[in-house]
């Protein structure tokens, strides 16, 4: 049976040239450093029942991917499976073996369909293999960290009785529960792993998370302006002026999503479900709205005909498999709880949602809605949390949030700016893309034809604005081009009250 520390030590070689020569990366190991290599033996039988059953029930997947990680399986193809179990489920796929190989080309899919042929259904007993698999990780662990340290100190006879002695009390709690044996150190050849595997996903073009909106994404060239965009364990912050274009903007990234056959958890707390499967509907036909809004009055009669009314039910039909509304939770006296609710209650609510919709994308609008406690702390708190909430779920997060609308960063035409983000500075933190929408027309006497996106931060490049055409009575845009830095940040012309990013305004005149 070939171990964790064969093939680990193989890799060693392969790097340090004892292949077939080459420059070295890295000095050979002494013979006293190979004496205290530790061979970990495993069970790959085991490792292959906890696959058969993921790939034989839903729920039985849902729950293993909670508790596992690829990290803990030993063989390297066993790994390769688990992650593209994961990859599916992030995407709100069921398991297909097709799929499977389209989204994790490493996996050997005829090896899978094997195993999975050769057990039928899964274990009465699965608790036992997944404790099995825990217990050879932390053996493996202990013998790569504590163990494999201790007994190079007991080769070394410089080494110092109390440095062995701290050694030893180490190998013990590395087979103990104490959170002291520090369980989140990462093995180094699973994050090489990990890696590459998004890298070639990159270079396939695979890696590439689109919001769907025609222009923000990538310009007429075809270069990518956002990147990775809409990817699984990122969150973005959507926000803008009240009247500013937010919701015409969570429109289109929903319908961009649905598009792409991903799936949208939508906590439309702000603009409620129907009216919000209203406006993607007619943004996805590019009907007017104003006329499905008004409908008869005795002015006018601009009512849809019954054969546009059942295009329309069509249509709305067709999306809304792949929308899932959550209603708001969050009212006062929805959690029944003794003593004080707080903002992890609200959250645990939030949680138990986002994982029993199978989504891709959540949206929150407006996410403040779901804080019980809006102090500064206590909303940074609550927003580290949905930070790892999304990466857990490896979901992608649109968090819908409003502008302050006075104070000192406040500019006088209503552009948005990171300082003008209400409520806590986490906000800037937590978003890996800030973008703020903006129509020039609701706050200055101008043609209502222009529409604004200020991408105010991007993780992975530069900040950038885009300038679009656009028709208010349909919400359509169109024809995105990039307006400079200086538009973006500075007073301009038009005497905003806020200078460069991140400086106070300077007081005018005497003080009073």
């Amino acid at each position: 049976m070939r171990t964790r520390s064969e093939a680990k030590r193989d890799r060693q070689r392969r790097r340090r040239g004892g292949d077939g020569g080459g420059d070295e990366f890295l000095p050979a190991r002494s013979a006293t450093e190979e004496a205290w290599q530790v061979e970990v033996p495993n069970d790959p039988i085991n490792e292959q029942v906890l696959l058969s059953a993921m790939t034989l029930d839903a729920e039985t997947r849902k729950r293993l991917l909670r508790r596992l990680k690829p990290d803990h399986f030993f063989a390297e193809r066993h790994r390769a499976v688990f992650a593209g179990l994961q990859e599916m489920t992030a995407r709100g796929l069921e398991f297909d073996p097709a799929v499977l190989a389209r989204y994790a080309p490493d996996v050997d899919v005829r090896f899978l369909e094997q195993i999975a042929e050769s057990r039928g259904e899964a274990p009465p007993n699965l608790d036992h293999h997944v404790d099995t698999l825990l217990w050879d990780h932390k053996r493996a662990q202990a013998a790569e960290g504590p163990v494999a340290a201790f007994l190079a100190g007991l080769q070394n006879p410089r080494e110092s009785p109390a440095r062995m002695r701290a050694l030893a009390r180490l190998v013990g709690q590395a087979f103990e529960d104490a959170q002291s044996k520090a369980p989140f150190l990462r093995d180094t050849d699973a994050v090489v792993g990990e890696m590459m595997a998004t890298l070639r996903r990159r270079v396939e073009g695979e890696a590439f998370f689109p919001f769907g909106i025609e222009g923000l994404d990538a310009g007429e060239d075809g270069v990518r302006r956002l990147r990775p965009g809409a990817a699984p364990g990122l969150v973005t912050v959507l926000t803008g002026m009240s009247g500013a274009g937010k919701t015409t903007t969570a429109g289109h990234m929903i319908l961009g999503q649905v598009r792409q056959r991903r799936r949208v958890l939508v906590g439309a707390w702000e603009v409620r479900a129907p009216m919000t499967l209203e406006l993607v509907t007619t943004l996805s036909l590019g009907w007017s709205r104003s006329r499905i809004l008004d409908g008869r009055n005795q002015r006018v009669d601009t009512a849809m005909t019954r054969e546009e009314m059942e295009v329309f039910e069509q249509r709305a039909r067709e999306l809304a498999p792949y929308i899932v509304f959550v209603d708001n939770p969050f009212r006062r006296g929805s959690v029944r709880k003794s003593g004080r609710v707080t903002n992890d209650d609200y959250l645990d609510i939030l949680e138990e949602h986002v994982e029993a919709s199978g989504a891709a994308v959540a949206l929150f609008d407006l996410f403040d809605r779901c804080l019980r406690d809006r102090r500064p702390d206590d909303e940074q708190e609550a927003l580290w949390r949905l930070l790892e909430m999304t990466d857990a779920h490896q979901i992608h997060t649109v968090v819908v949030h409003q502008q302050n609308l006075k104070g000192d960063h406040v500019r006088r035409d209503n552009r948005p700016s990171l300082p003008g983000l209400k409520g806590s500075s986490a906000y800037v933190d937590v978003g890996a893309t800030i973008v703020a929408p903006h129509i020039p027309a609701r706050f200055k006497n101008v043609p209502d034809d222009k529409f604004e996106l200020h991408v105010l931060k991007t993780r992975f490049g530069p900040p950038f604005g885009l300038e679009f055409d656009w028709d208010p009575d349909t919400g359509q845009v169109w024809g995105g081009r990039d307006f400079g830095r200086d538009e973006l940040f500075d007073d301009g012309a038009d005497g905003a009250t806020t200078p460069r990013m991140g400086k106070k305004p300077q007081r005018k005149g005497p003080r009073s």
